[in-house]
């Protein structure tokens, strides 16, 4: 398995849009109690959390590795003007 985290821009059920930073576990078609229509689902450790977190795919935005400072920093400078 791979530690290198990705950072992903991710709208939550309560419609709140941040930029998170995860290392993926697994992808699979299901359901949770977050997320209860059987959907694609991405099991991630969210780094900044210290824990497993799941997210559903089609609220992914973005994905990012390190290497995309730049366009990071022009998403981030779009949520600090809002």
């Amino acid at each position: 398995m791979y530690d290198v985290p990705l950072k992903i821009l991710y709208t939550n059920y309560k419609g709140e849009t941040s930029i998170r930073n995860i290392v993926p576990q697994e992808i699979y078609f299901g359901k949770t109690d977050w997320h209860p229509k059987e959907q694609w689902l991405l099991q991630a450790t969210d780094v900044d959390k210290g824990a497993v977190r799941t997210f559903a795919i089609e609220d992914i935005d973005f994905i990012y590795g390190d290497n995309d400072a730049e366009k990071l920093g022009k998403i981030k400078r779009i949520f600090d003007a809002e």
